[in-house]
């Protein structure tokens, strides 16, 4: 790999020095107030040491923060090591929102989010120009365009079909020659622990194989066959786990929720045994996967405290922070 990887991820190291401990997340959580608890915030590291007037403002830190992890990961992640998929994700969110405002009337207002690898402007420009977009985008935009006009369109087809796209370009990145094992394992874990709990959510409602199939996503190791098979024999959505990283936790696993909570540590887990390896751009993507659920964790901590919520059921809501 190159100097500026080597340079990037000794630039990691200096930055995990400055990550919030789990220590003073429990020291937030235990805050007896707002105020206090975004004091805590603050000598973390956030709000480069000034503590707001205002400390319902503290969306405003978190933010910052956001973004400059997000700068520092443009800037230092090499091109075709997989960072792309992240971007590639809130592009595929705002044609949804996008979408569905096309073709329902729907409003965009506060829906669409930053960062993608293009901005709401041009995906809406490319949109009304009816061209720009690569195969799997423009597949699936047909694909909704032809069921609005065929009147069998509902909100769920879009994000259905918007999903196998963006699973489907995802797949087609990671395959590339030069992305890391670790990387490739973290996205195509994600697509099977996506389509397990979208079994589940069906079986939830009663819902069968076809319904499921709608929402299956490629790019994961578990065949769309074996779902099917799962449908027919009445087996239960979690037992599946027995094919992923999880099938430790198969069976203690009894709802959609804890499934989520595996799913994010287990994710995260995948860059722990690679993270030291500075010829790749696996400490990275440790870092950054890190820092963002940090931010999460931080954020939900602070709204629940905010609107009053008992600080046991705070902690039942936290996952682990870094791998």
């Amino acid at each position: 790999m190159n100097e500026g990887l080597l340079f990037a991820n000794g630039a990691v190291r200096t930055k995990e020095s400055g990550l919030f401990t789990g220590e003073k997340l429990g020291r937030l959580i235990e805050s007896d107030t707002l105020r206090d608890a975004v004091r805590v915030l603050v000598e973390g590291g956030y709000g480069s040491g000034s503590i707001p007037d205002n400390p319902e403002d503290f969306e405003k830190l978190l933010k910052d923060e956001e973004n400059a992890v997000e700068s520092f990961v443009r800037k230092s992640a090499p091109a075709g090591s997989g960072f792309e998929c992240f971007w590639l994700e809130r592009d595929y969110h705002n044609l949804k929102v996008l979408m569905k405002a096309e073709c329902f009337g729907a409003g965009t207002e506060g829906l669409t989010v930053e960062g993608g690898r293009e901005s709401v402007a041009s995906l809406k420009e490319k949109l009304e120009a009816g061209t720009g977009f690569n195969e799997f985008a423009s597949a699936a935009i047909a694909k909704i365009r032809a069921e609005k006009e065929n009147g069998k369109l509902t909100p769920r087809s879009v994000d259905c079909l918007l999903d196998k796209a963006a699973y489907a370009e995802i797949d087609s990145l990671i395959s590339a020659r030069g992305v890391a094992e670790a990387v490739r394992n973290y996205f195509r874990s994600g697509a099977d622990l996506t389509n397990i709990a979208s079994f589940a959510r069906t079986v939830a409602i009663g819902g069968g194989y076809e319904f499921f199939s709608d929402c299956f996503v490629p790019g994961g190791v578990i065949p769309e066959d074996r779902f099917k098979r799962a449908f027919r024999e009445s087996e239960s959505p979690y037992a599946l786990l027995k094919l992923t990283g999880l099938r430790g936790e198969a069976d203690g696993v009894t709802s959609v929720a804890q499934l989520e909570r595996l799913k994010d540590d287990y994710l995260l887990e995948l860059f722990s045994s690679s993270k030291s390896d500075m010829f790749t751009v696996q400490p990275i993507m440790g870092y950054y996967l890190g820092k963002k659920t940090e931010i999460k964790m931080l954020r939900i901590a602070l709204v629940c405290i905010k609107n009053g919520v008992p600080r046991e059921e705070i902690k039942k809501r936290m996952r682990k922070l870094y791998a």
